[in-house]
């Protein structure tokens, strides 16, 4: 019996001892991936804001997705990564930084007349004959209105 319990402890130290094996890509990003989403659950848990989707790309693939929160207060509906939200002005950054690049690349001029652009036309309903352009309405100077709408929305 003594010589079992020996071998026994001998057996369970060895094994103790050996080297693990390195985590592989997959379960390290899994492991970030739950670290990311615990520190935004404790950052939705202060109260601040009802729910928000977060995703981190790169130029090839989605890296991390996911919705925190609620997207409805009152019936309880997950926020999830496909809630559809308005983006606001955020929009702003990305929207300036696309346009400066295209006319870098010859592709428009700011100056253009946004009707050149687009399938429709638009009009502004206070100065009907004066043609909007990419400059005006980057900047918010084409005295367009939309404050109502998107109140109302909101």
């Amino acid at each position: 019996m003594n010589k079992i319990t020996v071998l026994l402890f001998a057996i369970i130290t060895l094994y103790s001892c050996a080297p693990k094996e390195a985590p592989n890509e997959e379960s390290a990003a899994k492991s970030y991936s739950d670290s990311l989403t615990m520190k935004l659950i404790k950052i939705h848990k202060q109260g601040y804001i009802n729910g928000f989707s977060v995703a981190i790309v790169n130029e090839n693939d989605v890296l991390y997705q996911t919705g925190i929160g609620y997207a409805d207060t009152g019936s309880k509906d997950r926020f999830t990564e496909n809630t559809i939200q308005n983006i606001g002005s955020v929009s702003k950054t990305f929207i300036g930084i696309a346009l400066l690049k295209a006319q870098e690349m010859g592709k428009l001029s700011l100056d253009d007349p946004i009707n050149k652009y687009l399938p429709f036309k638009v009009f502004n309903p206070d100065y009907p004959k004066v043609d909007i352009t990419l400059r005006q309405l980057s900047t918010h100077t084409s005295t367009i209105l939309d404050t109502d709408y998107y109140d109302e929305k909101s």
